[in-house]
């Protein structure tokens, strides 16, 4: 009884939330109510809501798969946040976007650090855990969940593959 209201109420605030920030001409979320203002944490993170409605959801899902996250003015996700970014690709299948994503951290391969940073470009710190959680992606693939190789090729992985969250 108390789980199914509670269920309610998130519904209710959720939809709430995206009929006062949805930009139906961008497809996506603005990052606060009457705001022109917009990122990937704010799509990330809606994406990770269970209660979100299923046509704001479905649309999310293709704006990742399109040229939206591209766009100059959507801020990007910083290392930390990537995390969600990276589950809402697997969530939706957006290997591209996933790939072209996880750009920073092989550039740190090539670099040969050996921790990863804070943030990318000026940080008060090149070590820092908040960046590592690209491990955890590999550690899925190497469960034979994604193939790294393709991944890292430019290749895209067949539908299916993820399995979602």
């Amino acid at each position: 009884m108390l789980e199914q209201r509670l269920r309610g109420r998130a519904a209710r605030l959720v939809e709430a939330l995206v009929e006062r920030t949805w930009s139906a001409e961008r497809g996506m979320l603005r990052d606060a109510p009457g705001v022109e203002a917009y990122s990937e944490q704010a799509q990330a993170l809606a994406l990770g809501v269970e209660c979100l409605p299923a046509r704001t959801r479905a649309a999310l899902r293709e704006w990742l798969h399109g040229s939206g996250p591209d766009a100059p003015d959507v801020r990007r996700c910083q290392a930390f946040m990537a995390y969600y970014l990276f589950l809402a690709c697997r969530q939706a299948e957006a290997w591209p976007l996933l790939r072209r994503r996880l750009a920073p951290w092989w550039e740190c391969l090539d670099l040969n650090f050996s921790t990863t940073p804070e943030t990318f470009g000026s940080t008060r710190s090149d070590a820092h855990a908040w960046g590592a959680h690209p491990v955890l992606l590999a550690l899925e693939m190497t469960q034979g969940r994604l193939d790294p190789r393709r991944l890292a090729r430019g290749g895209t992985e067949p539908a299916g593959v993820a399995g979602g969250c």
